[in-house]
């Protein structure tokens, strides 16, 4: 979607789809709907689209009384500052939260399924990959959460500077304090990374 830097677009349709607010909304300027997920946490809307960086649009929108319609079937969406960071990641200035965020994580937040699994009571932090290393492509299809040995084995993969040994350092982390379900759980995503 292409809108100019505040735009009132007209809302086709709102679903709630995998436990996510999902809009299809019509392009102010080509007429041509779209599919949004909403992602209050940023106070974003996320979407697929061959406009924006890695074919993704994010956009901060107005809410109305607790509501992201704003009238008649119209929501407010802002375009947001886009910029790289000094390790490759596109950074997206979001106001909801005063500064700016990876868009690879709002993406996965709203696309992408997270498993929950736990490690010496605790839950395991999982890190979001680019499958196909490109770290500027964050269609949702090339987004994945990994636990950090499977995001470490990737890194190494494509050789990023000092990935191998953290990779090491993450595989005797695995086997010294995982439980067996994590254990399990860690040994099988890595047989099908190997798999690939």
């Amino acid at each position: 979607m292409k809108i100019p830097g505040i735009a009132i677009c007209d809302v086709i349709s709102e679903n709630i789809v995998d436990g996510k607010t999902e809009l299809i909304i019509l392009d102010p300027v080509t007429g041509i709907p779209g599919t949004y997920r909403v992602n209050k946490g940023y106070g974003v809307i996320v979407g697929k689209s061959s406009y924006g960086i890695g074919h993704l649009d994010i956009f901060s929108y107005v809410e109305s009384k607790n509501s992201l319609i704003v009238d008649n079937g119209k929501i407010e969406l802002e375009s947001l500052e886009v910029e790289l960071d000094p390790n490759g990641y596109v950074l997206v200035e979001v106001p909801a939260i005063g500064y700016p965020d990876r868009a690879h994580r709002m993406v996965a937040f709203s696309y992408c399924k997270k498993d929950k699994m736990y490690m010496n009571g605790e839950a395991v932090k999982f890190d979001v990959d680019h499958l196909n290393g490109n770290k500027e492509d964050n269609r949702p299809e090339n987004l994945e959460y990994a636990i950090p040995l499977i995001n470490q084995y990737r890194a190494a993969a494509n050789k990023y500077k000092g990935s191998a040994q953290r990779f090491v350092d993450e595989l005797e982390k695995v086997f010294k304090d995982a439980t067996p379900e994590y254990l399990d759980y860690a040994m099988n995503k890595l047989k099908e990374e190997l798999e690939r």
